[in-house]
């Protein structure tokens, strides 16, 4: 038994609340080293002798670990546990002070109470979610009235470049309503709708009106209703990482210099803004000038996108939010974004853009979900990318 291997924590995605009387808990070993594991568990205030035995299932197996779980029951929601691994005839203890062959020499470990609060609720329609994404300015062009300067046509045979426009709108989608519910899809999730100069939307001018070239306010709710109608949710894209550099107080710090009020909603290394050879100031990425990044600690920033958060999940009765770089937005924000947009909407998913491990999002007080981007490489990588690895674990 690789002793080194062993790995349990109390919290985070190794103990956590399925309910306010189930605690599902994980545990790490080295792979292949234990044949069966296990635990004891009880009320931490009742005596050791009460305890009752559980076992648990080894759910998952990578190249250097197996991984054990299993839910344990309390009806008081005080939960004491100490786990067992056996191997050979032999069997040893994990608890919070090590891992002993004597049981009482290994502790235990307590999740102190299952408190309501705290519990991850996500919301029950997104369990069986098939989720269509759109690109709207590509996906179809239901108003050529609303068509931007020099829109390419649809069938065009010019090869597509970064500022090239064929004029999809927010008509297109509603009018495609019908396609997509034979799809068998339930839920639309649309990349950034709102004011922009780009095609792709992500450099916000205008957090409060729908883009013109895609529609207006009594358009994004005429989409909702259609979608909802054909039984499908809507998800919005929220880019609160960063603005555009046509946003209002992004041009008032470029036009005032430091006597603007503005000034601390973005980080300027010094005066005047200068957006050549290099922008002056922090933005999206590196060096990207047309995307200011936006100091959501601030808390005059902090309440202006909280309050545009709250309006569009009211005013367009969408179904959640899908957020842009949350890996780079500090906590607070979005615990205090899940508070105001479930205020409105109980039933709102939110869901963060973050590309490596998200485990201190997913906590119940932040995001509900991430885009997976983790498991998006493993199943690339399983089934279309090293054949040899399918061989190796099919074997295994």
């Amino acid at each position: 038994m690789l002793l080194e291997a062993i790995e349990h924590r109390p919290n985070g995605e190794m103990a956590f609340p399925l309910g306010p009387h189930a605690l599902k808990v994980r545990i790490r070993v080295k792979r292949g080293d234990a044949s069966a594991v296990g635990l004891l568990h009880g009320d931490r205030y009742q005596p050791q002798e009460q305890d009752q035995p559980l076992p648990l299932e080894k759910v998952a197996v990578d190249s250097r670990f197996d991984w054990w779980e299993g839910v344990i029951p309390t009806a008081t929601r005080r939960v004491r546990y100490c786990f067992w691994l056996e191997r050979e005839g032999r069997r040893w203890w994990v608890g919070e002070k090590g891992v002993c062959q004597e049981h009482s020499q290994a502790g235990v470990f307590q999740y102190a109470y299952l408190c309501e609060g705290d519990l991850f609720e996500v919301p029950d329609w997104a369990v069986d979610t098939v989720v269509y994404q759109i690109f709207p300015e590509r996906f179809a062009n239901g108003d050529s009235r609303n068509d931007p300067p020099g829109t390419l046509p649809w069938d065009s045979s010019l090869q597509p470049q970064a500022d090239s426009f064929y004029g999809g709108d927010l008509a297109g989608i509603i009018q495609k309503m019908p396609y997509l519910a034979d799809l068998g899809i339930n839920a639309i999730y649309l990349t950034p709708i709102f004011r922009s100069p780009s095609n792709h939307k992500y450099n916000t001018d205008d957090y409060y009106q729908i883009d013109p070239h895609f529609g207006e306010l009594e358009t994004v709710k005429a989409l909702v209703h259609t979608a909802h109608h054909y039984g499908m949710r809507v998800i919005f894209d929220a880019v609160f990482n960063h603005a555009g550099d046509g946003f209002f107080a992004f041009r008032d710090v470029v036009e005032k210099g430091e006597a603007s009020p503005y000034k601390d909603w973005f980080r300027i290394e010094s005066f005047p803004v200068t957006t050549t050879p290099q922008p002056n100031y922090e933005t999206f990425a590196n060096g990207v000038s047309t995307m200011p990044k936006l100091m959501t600690q601030h808390p005059p920033v902090r309440e202006y996108l909280l309050q545009v958060a709250e309006y569009w999940t009211r005013e367009a009765g969408m179904d959640g939010w899908r957020l842009d770089v949350a890996n780079e937005v500090d906590f607070a924000f979005w615990r205090e974004f899940r508070r105001r947009v479930r205020s409105i909407n109980p039933n709102a998913l939110i869901i963060g853009e973050v590309w490596h491990d998200a485990g201190p999002w997913l906590r119940g007080d932040q995001f509900d979900g991430v885009m997976n981007y983790l498991f998006r490489d493993a199943v690339l990588a399983f089934f279309a990318e090293v054949p040899s690895m399918q061989t190796s674990l099919l074997k295994n």
